[in-house]
């Protein structure tokens, strides 16, 4: 080997080169951090597609709601009433259902009713219904007979309004008359429900005034209340005062706001 010739290189065993290279190893560039953003999530921990989609839905569901209860206000403005239940008490031969059969003739203009020369003592319950302006006049008609007005009652906590009948005309049974009205407005179901007293057949001559009708009732007035409360001549037979009490009950039934009307649809 000349001075000037340099050795052959070896390779080791391990098969990489000896020779050693020139400068610092370079390194490869880091590969740049991945970026990830934290998905966008609605209140209660759910993607905000899917809120959004809620969101929508919700609104359309609130304008359903909305509309409904609109038309629902229509439909009871223009095809219900309020509806009103009225007793009709007093004795037997007082004339109730000759004042209901002359009322129902009166505010119902189709009605053809019976004649009322051939009415017949009530056993039970006659039912009759009138309209007056937005008001539904349901009436229920009972018994007065001794052994029926224990009925009277069961008709009190569903009423709006009481008709009381007096015959005018009977002074032997004015006594009878007046302790069966007591007990009834003593009755507690009945407190602060309007009474329209009606001394009938105020056609007859005989009859008793209205001054005699008071003077007869007079223990009664602190047991009446507060309550609407009228006395009022009438001729069940002649329609003498029936349009007038009707319209009184109306008015009072309505303002009491302590016994709210039942809906009904308009038929």
């Amino acid at each position: 080997m000349t001075p000037h010739q340099l050795p052959a290189s070896r390779t080791p065993a391990s098969g990489f080169s000896s020779q050693r290279s020139i400068g610092p190893a370079r390194r490869a560039p880091a590969a740049a951090p991945e970026l990830r953003f934290p998905e966008r999530r609605a209140r209660g921990g759910r993607c905000g597609r899917g809120a959004a989609r809620r969101w929508v839905t919700g609104g359309v569901s609130g304008s359903w709601s909305r509309m409904y209860t609109l038309l629902s206000g229509l439909y009871k403005y223009m095809f219900q009433r309020d509806e009103y239940c009225i007793l009709i008490l007093g004795l037997d031969n007082a004339g109730k259902t000759t004042f209901l059969e002359q009322t129902k003739t009166r505010f119902n203009k189709n009605y053809k009713g019976m004649s009322l020369s051939k009415i017949t003592t009530t056993v039970g319950l006659n039912i009759g219904t009138i309209d007056v302006g937005k008001a539904r006049l349901m009436f229920w008609d009972l018994g007065g007979q001794e052994e029926l007005q224990s009925l009277w009652d069961k008709y009190y906590a569903e009423s709006h309004g009481v008709i009381y009948v007096i015959d005018s005309t009977d002074e032997e049974r004015l006594s009878e008359s007046k302790r069966a009205f007591e007990k009834m407005i003593t009755s507690e179901a009945l407190e602060g429900v309007p009474i329209l007293v009606l001394a009938n057949k105020q056609d007859v001559e005989t009859c008793l005034s209205i001054p005699d009708i008071k003077t007869a009732f007079s223990d009664c007035i602190n047991k009446i209340g507060k309550r609407d409360c009228l006395t009022q001549a009438c001729s069940a037979l002649t329609g003498k005062g029936v349009n007038e009490g009707i319209e009184w009950m109306v008015k009072c039934v309505v303002r009491n706001i302590h016994r709210p009307p039942r809906k009904k649809d308009i038929t």
